[in-house]
């Protein structure tokens, strides 16, 4: 004769499906939550990448409209940047591949112009700013600019020599442009001609100077020979 289970023993049984299938959810929902982690921070990634080879090529991070989704388009449209030479990232960013994270939620772009970092941020799995699962990435361009620097600065020791030696044949006379050196045949290499920024080195006090970044003299980031 079969016996049929017991109130009890069916209690038992259904308590045990119960927290089998919560743990089971709860590794599901986890492992879906670690995949869009994963993703979300991949696409920040290729965002960092992108907007290093920006800077890279204009001096600035992205800021033509103070819009973050339109901003982080000038990574694939010339915003009329000098040096611009993008495209920076592929095409997935018009397909919502960067600028929306794993939860299809707008990516946050912030930067302060005239400095050398930016950020990126999604606002994780709650979608809320400011709390402890946001995904953020601090973009810093220094090392960049500062080999541009360095190259500055080592043709402005040749181009100083250059024109120390034209001054001792000139009667003292400093060159009033770099045209002097090359004309007088002081220097031959054009490169020496222009610094990164595509700006032809000038004279400030009596020695030949880079305007840096800003084209401008005086703006804080003028370049001058060690």
């Amino acid at each position: 004769m079969e016996r049929g289970f017991t109130l009890l023993e069916v209690l038992v049984v259904l308590a045990v499906v119960s927290v089998l299938s919560g743990v089971i959810g709860t590794v599901m929902v986890t492992s879906i939550t670690s995949a869009e982690i994963q993703a979300s921070e991949e696409g920040l990634g290729g965002l960092k990448e992108g907007l290093l080879f920006y800077f890279e090529d204009t001096d600035q991070f992205p800021q033509s409209s103070g819009n973050a989704e339109n901003d982080l388009q000038d990574l694939i449209a010339d915003p009329g940047a000098t040096g611009w030479d993008g495209p920076y990232i592929n095409s997935g960013f018009e397909n919502n591949g960067f600028v929306k994270d794993a939860w299809n939620r707008t990516i946050t772009y912030s930067y302060t112009m005239g400095t050398m970092s930016c950020v990126v941020r999604s606002n994780g799995p709650d979608g809320l700013p400011g709390n402890s699962d946001d995904i953020l990435l601090t973009i810093n361009a220094t090392p960049g600019y500062s080999s541009k620097t360095l190259r500055v600065q080592n043709e402005l020791e040749v181009i100083k020599y250059a024109a120390q030696t034209y001054a001792t044949n000139n009667g003292g006379l400093y060159p009033g442009d770099i045209d002097d050196l090359y004309s007088g045949n002081y220097l031959a290499d054009e490169s020496f001609r222009m610094d990164p920024w595509l700006t032809e080195y000038q004279t400030s006090m009596n020695q030949f100077v880079s305007f840096g970044p800003d084209r401008n003299l005086g703006g804080g980031d003028d370049i001058y020979p060690y």
